[in-house]
């Protein structure tokens, strides 16, 4: 009989952890994601793998590393910082544009001022192919962004154009907030 009543002990904790996680799940709002949908190599992503945070009811920002659908590390949380990651998201000033026709506009100028200087237009990006999706969500914006290699691609266009800058902005702060060595995408 005590080997039933524990077990019966084990099943009320590991559901009421289960109702936790739940609650806890439905007092956040996502914010920034940055998830890996195709490798350079190892094709279709079948699970989670990528970086998200989420702003919780009390204000909070914390943020979760998460491969092959398994949360691997839990950061962020503190109230001064959340804070000051809010202010600095404010600041960036974000608003909604579609960045394949911003990158064809910075093209063409390029291109177009290559030409007029009389020389080839020539752009270097480190590129292996690896398929992210952005996802950005605070204050009524809601921004989706399905890119190959995000990173050396708003590295490079973000000194061209200030809308590119802007989602660079964010990526950095999110970065940052996580610690820049093990945001890598």
């Amino acid at each position: 009989m005590k080997t039933a009543g524990a077990f019966t002990l084990m099943v009320l904790l590991a559901l009421a952890g289960c109702v936790t996680e739940q609650a806890h799940r439905s007092s956040e709002t996502a914010l920034f994601s940055i998830r890996l949908t195709r490798g350079a190599f190892t094709g279709a992503a079948k699970k989670d793998t990528g970086f998200y945070f989420f702003q919780q009811a009390d204000g909070g920002i914390f943020g979760e590393q998460r491969k092959d659908g398994i949360v691997t590390d839990v950061f962020g949380g503190g109230s001064q910082e959340s804070a000051e990651l809010r202010r600095e998201i404010k600041a960036v000033g974000f608003e909604l544009f579609d960045f394949d026709a911003e990158v064809r506009r910075v093209d063409d100028e390029l291109a177009a001022k290559a030409k007029q200087e009389g020389r080839e237009d020539t752009i270097f990006l480190t590129l292996d192919g690896a398929e992210y999706e952005i996802r950005f969500e605070f204050e009524g914006v809601h921004y989706v962004l399905l890119e190959r290699n995000p990173g050396s691609m708003t590295d490079h266009y973000a000194a061209y154009s200030p809308r590119i800058a802007k989602l660079k902005a964010l990526m950095d702060l999110f970065a940052r907030y996580y610690g820049r060595a093990k945001f890598s995408f």
